[in-house]
């Protein structure tokens, strides 16, 4: 017998099956016939695959993520990884989803290396690491985001144990309609990325990066720095900081425009 049970918008959902073994035994007696057994969908593991492949099964360029930080192409992945993990945790046949990891990771490092216009291997030799958990260590891979205020805050990508676990929780609810633009966060968090300020926050805004490279690379002002690490045209900054970079009176910067 196979079913399905609760579907979610997704396509995520879990294969029941009723168990059958005549040679399996325990304490003289056979435990298995007749059990309720869970399992991850083989249809539902090829077709999230080939939403990270393209064509003749080759790893999918993420371009929307191309703007971003290393930090948060990383994080994307990680959280996308974790959700199906945490999903599927009470299945019998989780170790099916090494697939989907092994997908995802070529698509990041793909879409890692061109962005930085490297192979993929040098991406995956930059970014592994290995994790400590309660089963020991994990390899992992890692990329880590240094704010101007010292700041340090890491994104992981995997170091999870598939195991099955018999009495987890699941935490299933709505997915979201559609993403929300990454700046219209950042303007909602109202946090100075330069000095981590709250007062008058507003968006500095250039025309293109290609205008970042008149500053120096090792003697640049440190909105520069943070924009070239981002990868970003836009920063969040405090009304303060927006003195410092555009001094009234005085052009010694691209041209750019806010957004309050």
């Amino acid at each position: 017998m196979l079913t399905t049970l609760h579907q979610t918008r997704d396509g995520s959902a879990y294969d029941i099956t009723t168990r059958h073994h005549d040679t399996w035994r325990k304490n003289g007696r056979r435990t298995l016939n007749g059990t309720i057994a869970l399992s991850v969908p083989v249809d539902w593991v090829q077709a999230k695959c080939r939403q990270y492949q393209y064509q003749a099964y080759r790893p999918l360029v993420r371009n929307e993520l191309l703007p971003t930080s290393d930090h948060h192409i990383v994080t994307v992945y990680g959280a996308e990884y974790r959700g199906y993990v945490q999903y599927y945790q009470m299945a019998g046949n989780i170790n099916w989803l090494n697939k989907i990891r092994w997908t995802m990771e070529r698509s990041m490092f793909t879409t890692l290396a061109k962005k930085h216009r490297r192979p993929p291997w040098v991406m995956r030799e930059r970014l592994k690491s290995v994790v400590e958990t309660p089963h020991g260590k994990r390899r992992c891979f890692e990329a880590v985001l240094h704010t101007p205020s010292g700041a340090e805050f890491t994104a992981r990508f995997g170091g999870i144990l598939l195991r099955k676990v018999r009495h987890a929780r699941l935490l299933d609810g709505p997915w979201p309609a559609r993403r929300k633009r990454l700046l219209i966060a950042r303007l909602k968090a109202g946090i100075c990325e330069l000095c981590q300020s709250r007062d008058g926050i507003t968006v500095y805004h250039i025309a293109r990066l290609a205008d970042l490279d008149r500053y120096s690379p090792t003697k640049a002002p440190e909105w520069v720095s943070a924009m070239r690490q981002r990868r970003s045209k836009t920063l969040i900054v405090c009304a303060g900081c927006h003195t410092q970079i555009h001094p009234p009176g005085r052009e010694q910067h691209p041209p750019e425009s806010r957004v309050r």
